[in-house]
């Protein structure tokens, strides 16, 4: 696995641990719970799923692997593109 994570500066951290002490958690209506998955990933959106490249049975392990990891960072470089690394969850930058 090769996994991606910004890191924060110690300065961002102990300002959002201030914010989660200071603010008061509300409950949130059972309605609100649940997000459609459209709303969040449009299709053709620059967020939309990564889609595996073509592959067939001639290709070796190492070529398939090579081709889908070029195909992995279009896909990053596409979203970076639109998006700063730190607007985005830990989801969109780690194909694993």
């Amino acid at each position: 696995y090769r996994l991606h994570f910004e890191r924060e500066s110690r300065e961002e951290v102990e300002r959002r641990k201030k914010i989660a002490r200071e603010k008061v958690l509300e409950p949130v209506p059972e309605t609100e719970t649940e997000v459609d998955i459209e709303d969040v990933y449009k299709t053709g959106s620059v967020l939309d799923f990564p889609k595996r490249p073509p592959w067939n049975y001639q290709m070796t392990k190492d070529q398939l692997l090579a081709r889908e990891e070029n195909c992995f960072r279009e896909y990053l470089e596409n979203i970076y593109s639109t998006f700063q690394p730190n607007q985005l969850s830990y989801f969109e930058h780690n194909l694993e």
